[in-house]
């Protein structure tokens, strides 16, 4: 199924906040190159290696997997070369407010 739906173009097409994912990865200059990319059942796994240029520092092979149900992303688990790399980058390009705030907008 998780082919035929890459095939067919409907998973990009789909409606989810991943646009939204994407669009602040492109804030940071982000970018990727295809190593891998497979379906099999309802599963599609990407692996590629992404980097960033602006600012540049973090070049790294991840893995992505997705499962896909009813033409739609409905789970994604991202494994990253080195995870500590990716949250100090992640961290410093997108902080979050104070916890304070955080919890008081709920």
């Amino acid at each position: 199924m998780a082919s035929a739906l890459i095939a067919s173009g409907a998973v990009e097409s789909a409606a989810s906040p991943a646009p939204a994912f994407f669009q602040a990865l492109g804030r940071a200059g982000f970018r990727a190159e295809t190593i891998f990319l497979a379906a099999q059942g309802d599963w599609v796994v990407d692996l590629h290696r992404g980097w960033s240029t602006s600012p540049a520092g973090l070049d790294m092979t991840w893995a992505l997997a997705f499962r896909i149900g009813d033409s739609k992303i409905v789970e994604a688990i991202n494994f990253a070369t080195d995870q500590h790399a990716a949250d100090a980058f992640f961290w410093r390009q997108y902080p979050l407010a104070a916890l304070p705030t955080r919890l008081s907008s709920s």
